[in-house]
């Protein structure tokens, strides 16, 4: 199942059956992440699909838009920092898209609601190298309320 569109943003839960008890209420699979186009997180190992899912349709976005343009590095390093309790105050307009099933593995995502549009800023590899892309605004918000009504 894909919520999103890969070319714009898009997460995918796929169960795989050989990962499963039968009968059990656990749904193990695979998470991956799009943006622009390219799978931004594949990592092939168990997660448990539930607990993921839950997490990406539960994401409160912010309710203001940041009025001044910040780096990617400057908006992930502000979020990391406050998301991990070192600092107090967060930039406006960011949401936390970071599952601990693909943090655990390097994969860290977060979300800026600007003014003119969305944007997501991420990094594969623990903070070390920084990417980020800008999307129509309500790209995001879209695919969270699919998620919503999505069933593993």
């Amino acid at each position: 199942m894909i919520a999103g569109d890969p070319d714009r943003f898009a997460v995918q839960f796929q169960v795989v059956g050989a990962w499963n008890a039968q009968g059990d209420s656990w749904k193990n699979g695979l998470l991956c992440v799009y943006a622009g186009g390219v799978r931004i997180y594949d990592a092939v190992e168990a997660l448990e699909l539930r607990s993921a899912l839950s997490f990406f349709s539960g994401i409160r976005l912010p309710d203001s838009t940041a009025d001044l343009i910040y780096e990617d590095r400057e908006v992930f390093d502000n979020a990391r920092a406050y998301f991990s309790g070192e600092i107090g105050d967060l930039l406006p307009g960011i949401a936390d898209f970071s599952a601990t099933e693909a943090e655990d593995s390097g994969f860290i995502l977060y979300f800026k609601m600007e003014r003119d549009g969305d944007r997501l800023v991420w990094s594969r590899d623990d903070g070390h190298t920084v990417e980020g892309l800008k999307l129509e605004t309500g790209t995001v918000a879209a695919v969270i309320e699919q998620l919503k009504t999505c069933r593993l």
